[in-house]
C-alpha cells in the first residue's frame, strides 16, 4: 500500500507473501485487487497517527531501525508477521464483542468497494 497525502489517495499494488519460510513482497492476486483509494477522512487521519507513531518509532531505534517504506510496521521497522496480526486483530475483535471468529476478507471486500463508490459500507 503506497499513500500519497499530498495527492490524498492509496495505491493498493502488492502484497506481502510468505515463501517457503520467508515473507516477499508480490503483486496482488489479481488484477481487481489493485486499487487506487481516495485517502478520506477518518482513514487519512488514522494513517498520519500511524506515520506520527512510526516517527517515534524509528527515532527510538536508532541504528537497529530496517527502513522498509511499509507503513505498518514492528518497533524495528520490520514487516508484522502475518500471523502475529491475525492474532492480534483476533484478540481485539473478542475484546469488543464483534464476532467470535472474524473474517476480515469479507468486511474489507465490503468496505473497499463503498469507498470507490462513496457509500456506506453495511
Amino acid at each position: 500500500m503506497d499513500v500519497d497525502f499530498d495527492e490524498g489517495h492509496v495505491d493498493i499494488r502488492r502484497q506481502l507473501v510468505r515463501v517457503g519460510r520467508e515473507l516477499h513482497h508480490g503483486p496482488v492476486k489479481t488484477n481487481a485487487g489493485k486499487r487506487s483509494l481516495p485517502l478520506l477522512g477518518i482513514v487519512r487521519e488514522a494513517l498520519e497517527v500511524q506515520r506520527r507513531g512510526q516517527e517515534i518509532m524509528r527515532e527510538q531505534a536508532g541504528e537497529h531501525w530496517t527502513d522498509t517504506g511499509l507503513v505498518f510496521t514492528t518497533r524495528s521497522g520490520l514487516h508484522i508477521e502475518p500471523r502475529n496480526l491475525a492474532r492480534s486483530f483476533t484478540r481485539i475483535v473478542k475484546s469488543v464483542n464483534l464476532r467470535p471468529d472474524p473474517s476480515t476478507r469479507p468486511e474489507a471486500h465490503r468496505c473497499l468497494a463503498a469507498q470507490e463508490t462513496g457509500r456506506r459500507a453495511t
